[in-house]
């Protein structure tokens, strides 16, 4: 059960990955690129993302149905629950395959999570194939508003410890 907790874990984040990338832009092959250098490459990653994409679309890369997938998520909830010990990630992801086998995917394989995720998330994959310049604008008006904030939120703080100090008598003296 725990084996299998962690691969549907791992299955379940890819496919939120994969709808992620391709909504924002991002190609899903170079978000293959990414992360086949890295550390969080996997086998299991491979067996959905790489196959798909070697595959024009073949999604049968992990020969396990989601329904299958959903009952040993609820083993495993069910089997954390009577310790008892904390499953927020585990139940997420077996809400995860939930959602798609209400979906109908419940007989297809576990990597039409990817499927089910752009279903869920209304991404086109066809309409969308490399990183766009409005994403690009999008990212770089987001780090500009993140920066502007944590700088006002810096400005504050340090207006803040400058009242404090004074209403304590401490003066900041120059060396």
């Amino acid at each position: 059960l725990i084996n299998n907790f962690i691969g549907q874990a791992i299955t379940t984040a890819t496919a939120e990955a994969c709808a992620v990338a391709v909504k924002s832009g991002l190609s899903l092959r170079k978000l293959h690129e990414v992360i086949s250098a890295g550390a969080v490459n996997s086998g299991l990653f491979q067996l959905m993302v790489g196959k798909m994409l070697d595959g024009n679309g073949d999604l049968t890369g992990l020969k396990f149905t989601l329904v299958n997938a959903m009952k040993d998520l609820r083993y495993y909830t069910h089997f954390a629950e009577s310790l008892p010990v904390s499953a927020i990630v585990g139940e997420a992801v077996h809400q995860s395959l939930v959602n798609a086998n209400l979906m109908g995917f419940g007989d297809k394989y576990v990597a039409s999570l990817i499927e089910a995720q752009e279903k869920l998330n209304g991404v086109d994959p066809e309409s969308v194939t490399r990183f766009t310049l409005q994403s690009r604008r999008m990212l770089r008006e987001y780090y500009k508003r993140r920066q502007a904030v944590q700088g006002e939120n810096g400005r504050q703080a340090n207006s803040s410890v400058q009242r404090i100090g004074k209403s304590m008598n401490v003066h900041s003296t120059k060396r």
